[in-house]
């Protein structure tokens, strides 16, 4: 299948709120998992559900993370690494509509998702929050001085890779907390009718 010019990437750093905009698009007609996935896996369901997210992207991360030997939480994350199978390009194909591709580790490896869409929905969340995440991530078992190290890798790859798509939407948790939409519906809008 030739990608969806549809298809919409949601990501931040590690405290945004994506979860929030993935399924105000899932709402809106985008899919999460494609037609007859079986969820009823491991954390399938609980991302799918709670998060609106297909555990799918998180695996093809950590796949990657698991080949050079560290973990998705880490201040070392791979530069180089071969694309996983199957990856972007396998999960993209499953579907037959406009997908929303998000999970917490995508951010650092946004630059492989290029095969599966143009557009970001860019979530903007202060250090405290990504903080915060991390901790619950890391089950508070980390240091906070290794934790804020991490966050600075997952953000500075993310900024990186997101000059790579032509078509980037920049919100704050601030404007989501607020319910303040309009303007993403009107991005939204201009995606569906192009």
């Amino acid at each position: 299948m030739i990608r969806d010019p549809k298809n919409i990437i949601v990501a931040g750093s590690p405290g945004a709120l994506i979860n929030v905009i993935s399924k105000r698009l899932a709402k809106q007609g985008w899919e999460i998992k494609w037609p007859n996935q079986c969820i009823d896996t491991g954390y399938g369901r609980s991302f799918y559900e709670h998060n609106g997210q297909n555990f799918e992207v998180q695996e093809i991360q950590q796949r990657i993370c698991a080949v050079a030997g560290v973990e998705l939480i880490s201040d070392k994350l791979p530069v180089y690494y071969d694309l996983p199978y199957p990856g972007p390009a396998e999960f993209i194909a499953m579907f037959s509509g406009p997908v929303v591709v998000s999970a917490p580790s995508l951010p650092p490896f946004l630059d492989i998702w290029r095969v599966a869409a143009d557009i970001v929905i860019d979530i903007q969340s202060k250090e405290d929050d990504d903080l915060a995440m991390l901790i619950k991530w890391s089950r508070n078992k980390l240091p906070v001085d290794y934790l804020k190290a991490v966050q600075q890798v997952y953000v500075a790859r993310y900024s990186r890779h997101l000059k790579l798509f032509p078509k980037v939407f920049t919100m704050s948790n601030a404007e989501i907390i607020e319910n303040k939409f309009e303007s993403l519906d009107r991005f939204l809008a201009s995606v569906m009718l192009g």
